[in-house]
């Protein structure tokens, strides 16, 4: 199995575009302004390979001098308004999709080596999955998993996604399937996926689970039937697939998130963290905010 989110073209055209903003001092000059923003942002990763681990450690050290750790409760004080952040930096969290073993065993000892908080997505069912059926699984079901340690498994397990929970990382729900809704989805699906998710996550870890992940950054994948059913199952905040920062009344069922890749170079890095490549997804976010009826600031 082997899944890839982005065309070669595209990664090219992106490494291009990001190296020659850091060779012209676009992006040191650009990063002096986003310092200057008091808001919290979310980065999100899917695999992280062990051949990555010098580039992650880079990607982390470069997130320890230009941001400051948050929790999940300074995020909840700043999107309520409640207790907004005042830091000198901004803040930062980092979030890892689908619940990959590499996660546990590449990230979370670099999550504690720099002292961030973890947020992690976690579809139950492939949790479940048999380690000898996990590569076929992730591939059936767009999972972008690690290549090495198969013989491990892909997949976190039960015991260490609970380890995660008693050293205080965040547990989200990313459907119960590592699904991609669409507008064919019965409701028995949409339920399933979102419902089910919720509470075999809440059985099987003894927490309350308040917190959902849509799956797959296309708009069409924000479908206002799930979205209903997302408010109904009684989850208080959903983290979308955009880009950009959290500010004071930023929407509980919008929060924003900055995809990274773990092979990416740090200048792609930190071109992907400057107001420019926010506002690229302001149309976006616009749609996908017109199709569930909803704004992505609460005032």
């Amino acid at each position: 199995m082997k899944f890839r989110r982005y065309e070669p073209a595209v990664i090219f055209a992106q490494k291009a575009l990001s190296s020659f903003c850091w060779l012209s001092g676009f992006t040191a000059c650009s990063e002096l302004l986003r310092d200057r923003v008091s808001a919290i942002r979310i980065v999100s990763y899917h695999r992280t390979e062990k051949l990555n681990t010098h580039k992650l450690e880079r990607h982390f050290r470069f997130f320890a001098s230009h941001y400051l750790p948050a929790t999940w409760n300074d995020l909840e004080a700043q999107i309520t308004g409640t207790s907004p952040w005042t830091q000198p930096k901004p803040g930062l969290m980092i979030a890892f999709d689908d619940g990959g073993l590499t996660n546990f065993t590449v990230a979370r000892p670099l999550l504690r080596r720099f002292g961030f908080t973890g947020i992690f997505l976690i579809s139950p069912e492939w949790i479940d999955t048999p380690a000898e059926e996990q590569p076929a699984y992730a591939s059936a079901h767009r999972i972008d998993a690690a290549e090495q340690g198969r013989e491990a498994g892909l997949a976190m397990s039960w015991p260490q996604i609970q380890q995660l929970v008693s050293e205080g990382d965040k547990i989200v729900s990313h459907t119960y399937s590592h699904h991609w809704f669409s507008s064919s989805d019965s409701q028995e699906i949409l339920f399933k996926e979102i419902a089910t998710s919720k509470s075999l996550l809440e059985e099987r870890l003894n927490i309350s689970i308040d917190t959902f992940g849509w799956v797959g950054g296309e708009t069409e994948v924000y479908q206002p039937s799930a979205f209903q059913l997302i408010k109904e199952a009684g989850y208080r905040y959903v983290l979308s697939t955009v880009l950009g920062l959290n500010h004071p009344h930023t929407n509980p069922f919008f929060i924003r998130r900055t995809a990274l890749s773990d092979g990416w170079p740090l200048a792609q890095v930190r071109f992907w963290l400057l107001p420019v490549s926010d506002r690229r997804y302001q149309c976006k976010q616009k749609l996908i905010c017109s199709r569930l009826g909803i704004s992505p600031v609460l005032k």
